[in-house]
Order: C-alpha cells, then structure tokens, then sequence
C-alpha cells in the first residue's frame, strides 16, 4: 500500500496559517496524500473524484480550485489532460535520493502527459541529484524537438539520443539508456508508434497489418464496443480523452491485450490509471505477455517455511471434549 509523508512543518508554514481557510487546509491535505498521488506531485484526477472524495459539490471543487490557482499559486491544473501539479511538492517530498527513489521519479516522469507542468516542480526541488535527474529529462525532450503529439517523425525514427554527450535512462522512455520506439502516453493526441525490430512484438498480435515499419491491429465494431464496456467495469471513468487512448492503442495491441491489461489494473490496485496500463501493454510488448504474467505470480508465491516437512498434530475431538467435560473420570 502506497503511502505519503506530511510533515508537522506543514502547519507551521506562513502561508498556510494566515492565508487558508480551515476548508483550504482540507483540501491541501487531500491533495498532497489522495490515492492518485504519485512520487513527483503530478498525476492525473478529475474534479469528480475530488468532489466524491471529500463529499464537496463541483461548484464547491471548481471554487477551490479557482484559489489554490489564482491566489494561493500552490497548483497547476491543465483541463485537457485532467492533470495537476503541486508546485511546492519537491520542498519536502524529493529530498532523499536512492536507486529505489530515482526509479519512481523516473517512472512518473514518464507516465506525465503534459510535460510543461514539470517545469513547475524544479525550482523546489532541494536534493541535487533528484534535480539534476529532472533537468536532465526536461533538456532531452527539448533537444530531440519531441512535441506533445510525436509528430517529428524523423527524430523518433533513431534509437538513441545524446544529450551532452551521455545518455539518459528514463523510466518509459528509455529502459537500458536509450529512448524506446514506443513511447508513453503524452501531448493530447496519444499516438503510440510500434516498429518491428523486437522479434517478439513480430508475430503476437493478430490480423496485423505493416506499413512502413508500422503495426497495427485490425479491430472490428464489435470489439470496440466490448473493451469500452470493459474499461468501465474496471473503473476506468468514461471521457474523451480515455476513448482517444484506447482507439490509438486498441490498433496496436488489440482488444484482448487491452481488456487484460485493465483486468490488472484492477488486481495490482491502479484503477482508473492509463499511464500503468500503458507501462502493462509495453512490458508485455518487449518480454512477451506470458513471461511477464508468470514473473508477477512467481512473485507472489510464498517461500516454504521449514516446518512444512512435518506433519500436523491429529486429534481425537471426541475425546478432548470429554476431557474438558469431565466425562473421563
């Protein structure tokens, strides 16, 4: 189970004991430790689920909103992609480096759609290293001109980039120092891009078709209509936005990939979160769904203990009941 730090130094902060409102401190708090929050201070929620959360109206949600925006400037929040960003998150929360630390930034840094708002969080950051690591991502999508729709075709086409003459290793954009073909979910328009140079990618999908370099999945009406039926079941809220993912993705990996994916979201505990469906999809893609499906279950087998060579005491209950009434005797 996730958990989130608060520090005592919280109350003690200017701004939050003489600018906020009993009602501001609520929902600062609930925004600083609610299930979407990751390791970053940028995920994605919908106002609907605040209001649900908290038990607020949405004029109630949008008005504090409207606030914490405007006149406290503690966050962002872009309507397109239902993402906001803690602007002070880094002052507490990303000050202890670690290889356990690095690669939850980096896999968050990953899963943020619009990268603007992680522009935001820098200036607070206090540990060198976590701003540095956040630097240097900011300056490798800047240098390779990646826009929010991957529309430079031509620089996406090549392996690996330089930046400053080292490579960069992020959690889904890279996984062994060098930028993946397939590229998370970011910009508006989610536009996942598969080339067919993994073998194991070649020839897992069915009905495929390949043009230049591409693949994708023909789907028919029928199996459209079932994953968006599917996806709500596992409490993926309906919008927009989510049927322009699954249409994009849907080409790719198919309807059964799709409909299995969700079905583990709900196991692992990420309901209603496409950035690790997505991550689910693409370890599927490169290592092969079921070596990937077996790698999680192993996990979960527990270890035999030593005492498991014995055998277990067997008793006479008929007789242990005499006994403990007096019958015996």
């Amino acid at each position: 189970m996730a958990f989130r730090i608060v520090y005592t130094e919280f109350w003690n902060d200017p701004k939050v004991m003489e600018d906020m409102t009993p009602e501001d401190k609520y929902f600062y708090l609930y925004l600083l430790t609610n299930p979407c929050t990751n390791m970053i201070g940028i995920y994605r929620i919908v106002k609907k689920q605040m209001a649900f959360d908290l038990g607020y109206s949405i004029e109630s949600i949008n008005s504090l909103m409207t606030r914490f925006i405007n006149t406290h400037k503690l966050v962002v929040y872009n309507d397109e992609t239902k993402e906001i960003c803690i602007k002070n998150y880094g002052k507490y929360n990303l000050n202890k480096g670690g290889k356990p630390m690095i690669d939850c930034i980096k896999k968050d840094l990953g899963n943020v759609v619009d990268k603007t708002l992680i522009k935001e969080i820098v200036t607070n950051v206090k540990n060198a290293s976590i701003k540095q690591l956040i630097e240097e991502y900011l300056s490798a999508i800047n240098n390779v001109s990646l826009d929010d729709t991957y529309t430079n075709q031509n620089e996406i086409n090549n392996d690996t980039y330089n930046v400053s003459d080292k490579k960069i290793n992020f959690e889904g954009m890279a996984q062994t120092g060098e930028f993946d073909d397939t590229l998370p979910i970011s910009g508006q328009n989610h536009n996942p891009i598969t080339y067919n140079h993994n073998p194991k990618s070649n020839n897992q999908y069915p009905n495929t078709i390949t043009n230049n370099n591409e693949s994708f999945v023909v789907v028919d009406e029928k199996d459209m209509i079932n994953i968006y039926a599917h996806f709500q079941k596992c409490g993926f809220i309906g919008s927009a936005k989510l049927k322009e993912f699954i249409d994009a993705d849907i080409k790719v990996f198919g309807a059964n990939w799709m409909m299995e994916a969700a079905t583990e979201c709900v196991k692992r505990g990420k309901i209603n979160n496409y950035g690790y469906l997505s991550g689910i999809l693409q370890n599927w893609q490169t290592k092969g769904r079921d070596e990937s499906k077996a790698r999680v279950k192993n996990d979960n087998i527990v270890k035999p203990l030593r005492f498991n060579n014995f055998e277990a005491r067997e008793y006479d209950y008929d007789s242990l009941e005499k006994k403990l009434l007096g019958w015996d005797k």
